[in-house]
């Protein structure tokens, strides 16, 4: 009985580290699309604000 436990506790606890290792990667893609499209959108910023004549 303790052996059978232990091998039930040994396989939730492979799957537990599947599911972070599948989060993390989620994350990271994430990560890398918000780091883009914040690149993308400050890039835009800049070239609108070379457009603006604030008329000092």
């Amino acid at each position: 009985m303790p052996d059978q436990i232990l091998e039930r506790n040994y396989d939730n606890i492979e799957k537990l580290i599947e599911y972070a290792n599948e989060a993390g990667e989620t994350l990271r893609h994430f990560s890398e699309q918000v780091t883009d499209e914040s690149k993308r959108l400050f890039d835009v910023f800049c070239r609108m604000s070379e457009d603006i004549d604030i008329g000092e």
